[in-house]
């Protein structure tokens, strides 16, 4: 919980085979000597999130090695191969709304994403009372992470396909708060 009594969960969906990266899972591959997937555990848990669950799928068993030593619940999606959205609803179905105010989504594929965007997201997030829909904007364009109100979790435990909350956002984008980041 942070110092205004949110509690917030991260999913991270990290299922994908990476084909088009090659024979590697471009999750497991390094970037400045670290596994992609590990930079965006380690920048999203250096803040106040009561909770990270990483969602995988074709990789589960070195996914769950790698992150072992870090405060992560991985759980697998039995329906990885057909799409993202049903590995953020995999990991929807891991929460109680009771438990939660906000559910932070984060793609697993983000090496260069710093604790401090993830943090200037949640401050966002808090500012608005845990009641919007935040996102980042780099330039001008949206990206990750993005956090929903616990409001929402049905509906992300509905998702399906490859598109991930996208839809959900774009249906609710009288709700969405953009905040720019570096």
């Amino acid at each position: 919980m942070d110092k205004d009594g949110y509690a917030l969960c991260a999913i991270i969906p990290a299922a994908g085979e990476s084909r088009r990266y090659g024979p590697e899972n471009k999750l497991l591959s390094k970037f400045d000597g670290v596994a992609i997937l590990e930079r965006v555990v380690q920048a999203i848990g250096c803040t106040n999130i009561n909770k990270i669950v990483v969602v995988t799928g074709s990789d589960h068993a070195e996914i769950a090695s790698l992150l072992s030593g870090y405060p992560v619940e991985c759980i697998q999606n039995p329906d990885w191969t057909a799409g993202m959205g049903t590995s953020i609803a995999c990991g929807a179905r891991e929460l109680t709304e009771k438990a939660f105010d906000g559910v932070l989504i984060c793609l697993g594929d983000l090496p260069e994403l710093t604790g401090k965007t993830v943090q200037t997201v949640i401050e966002a997030f808090r500012e608005n009372r845990a009641t919007r829909i935040v996102l980042p904007i780099f330039g001008k364009r949206r990206g990750h992470p993005v956090i929903l109100p616990i409001s929402f979790l049905s509906e992300l435990r509905r998702l399906s396909g490859d598109e991930g909350a996208r839809s959900l956002i774009k249906r609710h984008g009288d709700q969405v708060v953009e905040i720019p980041v570096e």
